[in-house]
């Protein structure tokens, strides 16, 4: 050994495999590297169970909405080609999907547009945002003049960028991954910990204990004992016993360790507990409950990416028109409750049952908002029934009157 490798042995602990076992040490006791990586990766993050569910929802989430273009308060029908296919090579759902997963995993996502002679945009494909990086200028250092992609400078209206969280003095978004490293290195050191558990060498199956006193060769002896031959029964001495060192399957599994990883990435996404299938203690969930934490996940979590992508794909579509995501179906109520609220408004006049069909997707129907007559008040009807004239007999008595 080194002059050097031994002084680092000796004041910081280093030591190899190799040198550990000359000196007659088990090898799995090596202390680990300290010049582990401080940075997480997005591909490293999403190794963990909970981020990946957690960048999922929102991916799920923001795929499955509907997209509507208005230009005032008329819906536009048919869509502009940009708005109803931004991508011929995929369905426009895997076009948001890819921009979603962008932005929560790197906080950024870069849609590369192709516009025609006109300079009007056709076509927009989501760029890996690993392979982008924005060039500044050399005064301020926060303007961007362009993009650096695959090895070629594109300029800023060949760019659409969308970012996640915008902070002063950066000029890429801050991405949920970015702004929690220590957390979720953290997590994964608990698991990378909790899966070499059963197989780390300094580990034993269990221990040998005594309430008598032992001296450094006794035990030495006794364990050799014990080890000597395995697979016969074993005699211990007098007042000496054997405990097996086990875990039990909750703490095998590290279940609270990983329940509070999970709570993490739920806390650094936005999501809730519930969504994220963490079972927290004394939390009691009710219809109502799980309502108002689906409301919480698109006005808190959701809205911000969501609108990004709203406003990029406005300022790529014509002039007036404005590209807005449908998300009704996450925020209306159940039924009881808006058919409660549709009753009022009718009730109170200022709405129209057409318009509550409307709402609920149903067609039309022809005079179902059309006045009902006047009703007629009994004292009426009297005098109607007292001067009412027998017509038929009338017409008889004409008649016979005529013919004489």
């Amino acid at each position: 050994m080194s002059i050097a490798r031994n002084l680092a042995s000796r004041v910081l602990g280093l030591r190899s495999a190799d040198e550990n076992a000359q000196e007659g040490m088990p090898a799995a006791i090596t202390p680990p590297s300290r010049n582990r990586p401080a940075g997480v990766t997005v591909a490293e993050a999403s190794g963990l169970s909970a981020v990946y569910r957690a960048i999922g929802i929102w991916a799920t989430a923001a795929s499955q909405l509907s997209v509507d273009v208005w230009r005032g308060t008329a819906r536009v029908e048919p869509q502009p080609a940009i708005v109803r296919k931004p991508d011929l090579t995929m369905h426009r759902s895997a076009f948001i999907e890819l921009s979603m997963t962008s932005l929560a995993g790197h906080g950024n996502a870069y849609w590369r547009l192709h516009r025609d002679d006109r300079g009007a945009v056709r076509t927009a494909e989501v760029l890996d945002p690993r392979m982008v990086a924005p060039l500044t200028s050399l005064q301020d250092g926060t303007t961007v003049t362009g993009y650096s992609y695959q090895g070629k400078t594109l300029k800023t209206d060949e760019i659409q960028h969308l970012q996640l969280l915008r902070m002063p003095g950066r000029t890429t978004g801050l991405g949920p991954i970015q702004a929690a490293q220590v957390e979720l290195r953290g997590a994964l050191d608990v698991q990378t910990y909790a899966e070499q558990w059963f197989d780390r060498g300094d580990v034993p199956p269990g221990y040998l204990t005594t309430d008598a006193r032992l001296n450094a060769d006794t035990a030495k002896e006794t364990r050799d004992a014990w080890y000597a031959e395995r697979e016969k029964i074993k005699v211990l001495h007098s007042g000496m016993k054997f405990v097996h060192l086990a875990l039990s399957p909750k703490d095998a599994q590290w279940v609270e360790s990983q329940n509070l990883s999970a709570l993490k990435a739920a806390r650094i996404f936005g999501i809730p507990a519930r969504l994220m299938l963490v079972a927290l203690d004394g939390s009691s969930d009710t219809y109502a409950n799980l309502q108002d934490e689906d409301r919480a996940l698109v006005r808190w979590a959701l809205q911000k990416p969501l609108r990004e992508i709203e406003e990029a794909w406005t300022e790529i579509t014509a002039y007036g028109q404005t590209v807005r995501f449908n998300i009704d179906g996450f925020l209306r109520a159940d039924p009881k409750t808006r058919y409660e609220a549709h009753k009022l408004g009718i009730d109170a006049g200022w709405l129209l049952k057409n318009e509550v069909r409307a709402i609920e997707g149903l067609d039309p129907i022809d005079g179902l908002d059309d006045p009902k007559p006047a009703a007629v008040p009994a004292a009426d009807l009297g005098e109607l029934d007292a001067t009412k004239t027998d017509e038929p007999a009338a017409i008889a008595a004409t008649s016979a009157e005529d013919d004489q």
